[in-house]
């Protein structure tokens, strides 16, 4: 036995190689089947509004669990106090019902960028809406302009452009 020289099967190693190699390219073939994102018409929402600026907005929301959108009724908003009280609200996605977003309330400069950061905070989705409480608005100044932005994550936050009016 010591004298016996093992021999390489070559016709057994290409079968396995053949088999293998073909099981490899049918995985590769069937993967990345699914549509991309957005491109398949299944996700549908649609908002209904009044129209009016800071109306009241309707989401139907085909119940997609991935959805992460947060949206402002209207690209501006003006704030108004109210009983010592200033609130913003928003929508979320209805599946994110009882989820954590976060906001931050940024200056505007007078040519429209970003400035400092003044605020920030955190809201809860609950019913397709959330509200951030702008209380501290008091120490705001009159005529000037802030970006409102809410996320969840990392997704693409939501924004408006809130204005505080001057008194008379």
């Amino acid at each position: 036995m010591a004298g016996k020289e093992l021999k390489f099967n070559w016709p057994r190693t290409r079968s396995l190689t053949a088999i293998g190699l073909s099981g490899l390219l049918m995985l590769i073939s069937h993967q990345n089947c699914a549509p991309a994102s957005g491109s398949s018409g299944s996700s549908q929402t649609a908002t209904v509004g009044s129209g009016q600026p800071g109306g009241p907005i309707i989401q139907i929301d085909d119940g997609n669990t991935t959805t992460l959108q947060v949206f402002f009724p209207s690209a501006q908003t003006q704030l108004t106090l109210q009983g010592g009280a200033a609130v913003v609200r928003g929508s979320c996605s209805s599946s994110q019902d009882g989820s954590v977003l976060d906001w931050k309330l940024t200056a505007l400069n007078v040519d429209g960028s970003q400035g400092s950061q003044i605020f920030n905070g955190y809201a809860t989705c609950t019913g397709g809406a959330f509200a951030v409480d702008l209380t501290a608005a008091n120490q705001l100044t009159c005529g000037d302009s802030y970006e409102l932005s809410a996320q969840f994550g990392f997704v693409t936050p939501g924004m408006t452009v809130v204005s505080v009016p001057c008194a008379n």
